[in-house]
């Protein structure tokens, strides 16, 4: 797996945990640092709408919405 895919996994498992503390919104931030703004504003939509801004994609079908 590329580095920007394991950048997006990371930043949505810390995004999606409960407690978050310093160190973690820490974490986060420089996360969203290495992410280029275009993907950045595509994971940030889709989380904002209540999704997942990442998911696992097997035999050309979406893990999610099943598309």
């Amino acid at each position: 797996m590329n580095e920007l895919l394991k950048n997006l996994v990371k930043l949505q498992e810390l995004e999606l945990e409960e407690s978050k503390d310093a160190k973690k919104k820490a974490l986060i931030e420089e996360l969203r640092g290495t992410i280029q703004p275009p993907i950045l504003g595509h994971y940030d939509r889709l989380m904002a709408r209540g999704k997942k801004g990442i998911v696992a994609v097997r035999n050309r079908v979406c893990s999610a919405c099943h598309i």
